[in-house]
C-alpha cells in the first residue's frame, strides 16, 4: 500500500473485512473485479480446519452477497470476473477436477500436493457457477469465456448506470 502512495500516488484506503467501504453510493462511474470474489469466504485462519462443505459455502455465500451489495452500491456501472465452478482444471491449484471434490478431500488434497506441485494454494476459494452469481448480481448479464469449448470464466457485466 506504501509503494503504490510512493510509486504511483495512490491513495490507499484500508478497511477491515466487515466494513463497507467508505464512500458515498454511486461514487464509482465503474468497479472492475477480477478474481477476487471466489475469495471472499471465511476467515484466512480458518480455511485449513472448515472441512464441511455445507458450512463453507454457506457462510462464502453470505459474504460473498454482502461483498456484491457494496459492488452494486458502489458502481454505477460493474464488471466482476470469477473462475467457474465448473471447469475443467481449478484455477488457483493448477489441478483437473478438485474443485468438484467435497471439502474435505480437497483439504487433504492440497495438504498432500502443496508439497510438491509447481502451484500451491490455500483452500480458501469458492467457486461460482452461473445460477449463484446471477443471484449475486440480479441485474447484470452474465458472460461467459470458453477455453476448449468448456466455460472457464463467468463475468457479470453491468453497463447501465442507474445511479
Amino acid at each position: 500500500m506504501e509503494k503504490g502512495r510512493e510509486v504511483f500516488g495512490f491513495t490507499p484506503v484500508v478497511i477491515s473485512e466487515s466494513e463497507g467501504l467508505p464512500f458515498p453510493d454511486g461514487y464509482f462511474d465503474i468497479v472492475y473485479c477480477s478474481s477476487v470474489i471466489e475469495h471472499v469466504t471465511i476467515p484466512k485462519n480458518s480455511v485449513w480446519t472448515m472441512y464441511s462443505g455445507a458450512e463453507f459455502k454457506s457462510k462464502s455465500l453470505e459474504r460473498q452477497a454482502n461483498f456484491s451489495n457494496e459492488i452494486r452500491r458502489l458502481g454505477k456501472q460493474y464488471f466482476v470476473q470469477t473462475p467457474y465452478k465448473h471447469f475443467l482444471i481449478e484455477s488457483h491449484s493448477w489441478l483437473p477436477f478438485v474443485a468438484w471434490l467435497p471439502r474435505w478431500l480437497l483439504i487433504l488434497t492440497l495438504r498432500i500436493t502443496n508439497t510438491f506441485w509447481v502451484k500451491k494454494t490455500s483452500p480458501d476459494w469458492y467457486l461460482l457457477d452461473r445460477k449463484e452469481m446471477s443471484a449475486l448480481f440480479p441485474e447484470a448479464k452474465i458472460v461467459e469465456e470458453k477455453k476448449w469449448g468448456m466455460t472457464k470464466s463467468i463475468m457479470a457485466i453491468n453497463t447501465t448506470s442507474s445511479k
